[in-house]
C-alpha cells in the first residue's frame, strides 16, 4: 500500500527548507528527534562537533528560533508544525522501528547530558518502558527544566482555555474577544494550539488563508498580529512580549506569562505516565482526576473541522478517554465506587469503541446486584458492534473475549 500523502500543513511547513543547502537540511532532519536543540547535545547525537555554527546560521534564516533571553547554554526550536512534519517524514523514510530507536539514542544522549523532561520525552517516543520508569525514579528537583525557562517575565499574565468554548483572560480578567474578525480570531486559536512555538508567516498565511495568494495572506497575517496585540498588551503595540517576532515568526508566548488548559492537560498525562510506571498509584489517580477536570469538551468546537486541528483534536479526546478508563478501572474496586462508575461513562462518550471499559462497567453493576443496569451496559456495547460488523446477533458478549481481534461476520 502507498504511504498516506502528507497533510497540506506538513508540505507547507516543509516548504521552509527547501531553500536549504543539503548539509543544513540533513542537519535539521537528523537532530528532529529532540524536542530542544543545543550544540552539545546534536554534537553528541550527531557525531559532529560544529553543531554552534550551524545552528547559529539556522537561526539567522529563521529555520530555528532561540529559547530564552539571554540563556546559556544557546537553546533552540524548531517551529511546532515544521517539528511535527520533520518527525512524520522521518517515520515514514525509516519505518516506525527505527523510528523508535533514533528515539532510544536521542534518550541516552539527553539522559547523559541531564535534560530530564527532554529525555523522558524521547524515551516515551521510543516505546521504552524501562527507561521511562527508570527516569521516574531519578526526577531532579523543581519542575525538571533547563535553568532559565521558567523564569516569570514582566508583562501580563494569559490564561487560554480551548478545550470546549474559547476563552483568554488577562491577570485573572476575561478577555472580550467580541471584536476580533473570525480570522484573527483563528490566528489567536492557531498560535494558542502552538504556545511558546514561532510558527512563519507563511504557515500561517497558507493554513488560515488559504484562498488567497500568498501575499494577500502575508499582509493578512500581519493585519490579525497587530490587532491581536493592541488587545491582549494594549499600548505596547510594538513591545509586546506576548506575541514577539522572530525574523518572519510569529509565537503567543506563555512560557513566563501563564498557560492554557491543553498545556495543563498534557503535563497531567505524562505525570500519570510517570507515575504509574513507578507504581505511585495515588500519584496516577491524582493525575486523572486533574485530566477529567480540565477535559471539558472537545477542542476548538467553534472551528468545527478544520483541518489544522482535527488530529490534535482526536489526541486529545482520545487521551482524555485513556485516564478516564484507567481512573475507572481503579476507583471501582475502591470506596470512590460511584466516580468510577461516572469516569467509565465519561470515557465512553468519548469513546465508545473501548471493550474493556463497557465490559469492566457492565461486570460492575452486576457485582452490585445493579442485573437491569448490567443489561442495559451490554445491550449498548451489543450496538455500537453491532454497528461496526464486529458482531452478529447469536453470540453473547458473556462468553467471549473481545480483547481478541475477530473476523467480522459473512453478509
Amino acid at each position: 500500500m502507498p504511504p498516506a500523502p502528507a497533510p497540506p500543513g506538513h508540505l507547507v511547513a516543509l516548504s521552509v527548507l527547501e531553500d536549504l543547502e543539503p548539509p543544513l537540511r540533513e542537519f535539521v532532519s537528523g537532530s528532529c528527534v529532540l524536542s530542544v536543540l543545543d550544540a552539545r547535545t546534536c554534537d553528541a547525537l550527531l557525531g559532529r562537533d560544529d553543531s554552534s555554527d550551524v545552528l547559529a546560521e539556522l537561526e539567522r534564516r529563521g529555520v530555528v528560533v532561540r529559547e530564552g533571553i539571554g540563556a546559556e547554554p544557546l537553546r533552540y526550536r524548531l517551529p511546532t508544525l515544521v517539528h511535527e512534519a520533520l518527525s512524520a517524514q522521518l517515520e515514514q523514510r525509516i519505518g516506525p522501528a527505527e523510528g523508535r530507536r533514533a528515539y532510544g539514542r536521542a534518550g541516552e544522549v539527553l539522559e547523559r547530558n541531564g535534560e530530564w523532561w527532554a529525555a523522558l520525552l524521547a524515551f516515551s517516543r521510543a516505546g521504552d518502558a524501562e527507561a521511562v520508569t527508570r527516569l521516574g525514579r531519578t526526577r531532579p528537583a523543581g519542575n525538571g527544566r533547563s535553568a532559565g525557562t521558567a523564569t516569570r517575565i514582566a508583562g501580563p499574565t494569559l490564561t487560554l482555555r480551548l478545550l470546549g468554548t474559547f476563552e483568554v483572560a488577562r491577570d485573572g480578567a476575561p478577555v472580550d474577544l467580541s471584536p476580533l474578525r473570525p480570522r484573527v480570531r483563528s490566528v489567536l486559536q492557531y498560535l494558542a494550539l502552538h504556545a511558546d512555538a514561532y510558527v512563519h508567516r507563511d504557515v500561517l498565511a497558507a493554513v488560515l488563508w488559504p484562498e488567497s495568494d500568498l501575499e494577500t495572506g502575508r499582509r493578512g497575517v500581519q493585519v490579525a498580529v497587530s490587532a491581536l496585540r493592541s488587545l491582549l498588551q494594549p499600548g505596547q503595540p510594538r513591545q509586546s512580549t506576548l506575541l514577539p517576532r522572530r525574523g518572519d515568526a510569529y509565537a503567543l508566548a506563555l512560557g513566563g506569562h501563564g498557560s492554557s488548559d491543553v498545556m495543563q492537560l498534557d503535563a497531567q498525562l505524562v505525570q500519570a505516565r510517570r507515575a504509574r510506571g513507578i507504581g505511585d498509584i495515588a500519584g496516577a489517580v491524582r493525575a486523572w482526576r486533574e485530566v477529567a477536570r480540565l477535559y471539558r469538551g472537545e477542542l476548538l468546537l467553534e472551528q468545527g473541522n478544520a483541518e489544522w486541528l482535527v488530529a490534535e483534536r482526536d489526541r486529545l479526546r482520545l487521551a482524555a478517554a485513556d485516564a478516564l478508563e484507567s481512573l475507572g478501572r481503579h476507583l471501582v474496586g475502591t470506596q470512590s465506587l460511584g466516580e468510577g462508575i461516572d469516569a467509565l461513562r465519561s470515557a465512553l462518550d468519548l469513546d465508545p469503541f473501548r471493550d474493556g471499559a463497557w465490559r469492566t462497567l457492565a461486570e460492575t453493576h452486576e457485582a452490585r446486584g445493579d442485573l437491569s443496569a448490567a443489561a442495559a451496559v451490554r445491550q449498548r456495547h451489543r450496538q455500537v458492534l453491532l454497528d461496526l460488523g464486529v458482531l452478529d446477533d447469536s453470540v453473547d458478549l458473556r462468553e467471549v473475549d473481545l480483547r481478541e481481534p475477530r473476523t467480522p461476520p459473512v453478509r
